[in-house]
């Protein structure tokens, strides 16, 4: 099995090592962009960076960066995901053995997010990538802040995976359905209420879980734990056959 891994690993070079030097580059540009951002805006303030962070609600900004890295895994995952599967077949894997493997190349691509976000938090003094601040001592903060966002990108890398390979059709439906959505958003943003403490603002939405999780930070690793869990026990359980959702 650890020879067949390594071959994994060799494949995923040979065959993809423009997507991915290309997906590393780009993650430490933005992350670089956004440390040197953030020492501009504290200069133009006329202030040293952690001051700057401790009078400012920075919340916005942790928030894009890990959603722009978690696009950035989706994105390099949906480029060679259907093909990479192939290969992975073609050099001998079984579907189980292709599914471990799977769990192996996302972990990669999330531990590298989760080291980008510590370090773009360690250098602009911000400890903790969430829409609020934990109270707690340093390592706590850095603990936490690992476990989530780890949790977090291997989750959804796992999930997009068994994504690309379904069915052109079963695609096509989950694009309709997230348009769908997204013009629901729309449409509340539009008409529905200001108030920042209404359900109807659905800018107010990402703040409801995380309130009640704020009582404790521990709770949001535990959450996100028991979703990668599940996620990692579903995915081991149910491989998916690339003879069944593509072909050459």
């Amino acid at each position: 099995m650890v020879i067949m891994m390594v071959k994994g690993w060799q494949i995923f070079w040979r065959k993809h090592h423009v997507a991915l030097l290309v997906f590393v580059g780009v993650t430490v540009l933005y992350t670089a962009i956004g440390i040197a951002s953030m020492y501009g805006m504290a200069s133009s303030s006329h202030v040293g960076l952690a001051q700057y962070q401790q009078r400012s609600a920075n919340s916005e900004f942790s928030s894009h960066r890990t959603l722009l890295h978690t696009l950035g895994i989706v994105g390099l995952i949906w480029i060679i995901g259907r093909k990479f599967q192939i290969n992975l077949t073609q050099g001998g894997l079984s579907d189980r053995l292709r599914w471990r493997f799977n769990l192996q190349w996302t972990a990669a691509l999330a531990l590298w997010g989760t080291l980008l976000n510590v370090i773009n938090s360690i250098a602009t003094f911000d400890t903790y990538t969430s829409i609020y601040a934990i109270a707690g001592p340093l390592p706590l903060k850095l603990t936490v802040l690992f476990l989530w966002c780890f949790g977090w990108y291997w989750s959804f890398g796992l999930v997009v995976v068994r994504l690309v390979q379904w069915s052109p059709s079963a695609q096509q439906g989950l694009l309709y359905v997230f348009l769908a959505g997204l013009m629901g958003e729309m449409l509340l943003i539009r008409f529905g209420s200001t108030d920042y403490r209404s359900f109807a603002n659905p800018l107010n939405w990402q703040y409801l879980i995380p309130q009640w999780l704020a009582l404790h930070p521990l709770y949001e690793v535990l959450v996100v734990g028991i979703v990668t869990a599940l996620i990692l026990w579903w995915t081991l359980a149910r491989p998916i056959a690339v003879s069944d959702t593509a072909t050459q």
